[in-house]
């Protein structure tokens, strides 16, 4: 009776792990990486003047008055996952077995007294390893089109900023154009289109970094953190502080200047000299605002570790 009884429960546990591990391609979350990166939850976004040539956040009805929504209507919808606010608009990961294009298209924007124009918007992506296409599109007459934009979003809020200097004097329309089938899942807010800030603005593609088990004396580091000045002018760096006296360090060089939309990339790294958990926030200043980035990491002593392979006789 026992027998049977754990062979009962075998077979029980088998069927539950099987469920739990299907093959469903949107089951990603089946492995938690232990080094992890972070992008920004609050994304350094511009507020639009009361002056903006286009301004809309999707908060009533969708599509927006004379926005277009071409295509397969049912896939660009309203959703209240939202950057700001209580909605957003989104691609859905479509399922009608064959590849299409769908375009939300904002009404015509009046550029004629513009000087410096820009485009911001927030985006988000869920499903990122099924993308097929997303692009921004600017036309001067509603059929011909000029690509500013492609690429994936992050899983996490993010904007976008794309110069329209080149549009200055005319007037416009902007698609935003998913491409797939069953693919990922595309979410855009606030699209604003208004004159480039005067000022610089700070901003950091990543706010944390957690480095995971890292044995004593050995190092690890991470490449791929981008400070970029989303504004105007220069981007000057004021402080850069917050290693000191631990095990943490960066590249990053406080000397380097930005201009406007230009960017620059360093690295972090963790180098234990002691067993246990280390903590410690990096401070970036500039004039153009200050960022952290909060790093985390554990040093292992792996001289204590006993490891035992039984190729020997057993015990």
């Amino acid at each position: 009776m026992r027998r049977i009884f754990s062979y009962f429960m075998v077979i029980l546990f088998v069927f539950a792990w099987s469920v739990n591990y299907s093959a469903d391609k949107k089951d990603e979350s089946k492995i938690k990486l232990q080094k992890v990166l972070l992008k920004h939850t609050v994304a350094i976004h511009k507020v639009a003047t009361k002056d903006a040539y286009l301004q809309e956040g999707f908060e009533g009805e969708f599509p927006p008055p004379d926005w277009q929504n071409l295509g397969n209507e049912a896939f660009w919808q309203q959703t209240s996952t939202a950057f700001s606010g209580d909605y957003a608009a989104y691609h859905n990961d479509d399922n009608i077995s064959a590849e299409e294009s769908d375009s939300l298209i904002t009404p015509a924007i009046d550029l004629a007294s513009a000087t410096d124009p820009i485009l911001t918007f927030a985006q988000k992506n869920v499903f990122a390893s099924w993308y097929v296409n997303h692009q921004v599109l600017v036309s001067t007459d509603g059929q011909n089109w000029d690509e500013i934009y492609t690429g994936v979003a992050a899983s996490d809020w993010e904007t976008v900023s794309l110069p329209l200097s080149d549009y200055v004097g005319q007037t416009i329309w902007i698609a935003f154009v998913y491409t797939g089938d069953y693919s990922d899942e595309w979410y855009i807010d606030d699209v604003v289109v208004d004159e480039a800030p005067a000022e610089p603005i700070l901003s950091l593609n990543y706010n944390a970094a957690d480095f995971g088990l890292v044995a004593v004396d050995s190092t690890e580091e991470y490449y791929g953190f981008i400070v970029k000045n989303d504004g105007g002018g220069t981007l000057e760096f004021t402080n850069v502080s917050g290693f000191e006296g631990t095990d943490f360090y960066t590249d990053f060089d406080p000397a380097v200047t930005l201009g406007p939309g230009e960017a620059d990339t360093f690295s972090i790294g963790f180098q234990p000299l002691s067993e246990g958990q280390q903590n410690a926030e990096l401070i970036i200043e500039s004039n153009g605002g200050a960022d952290t980035i909060a790093v985390a990491g554990f040093g292992v002593d792996e001289s204590n570790k006993y490891v035992e392979g039984f190729e020997s006789d057993v015990p």
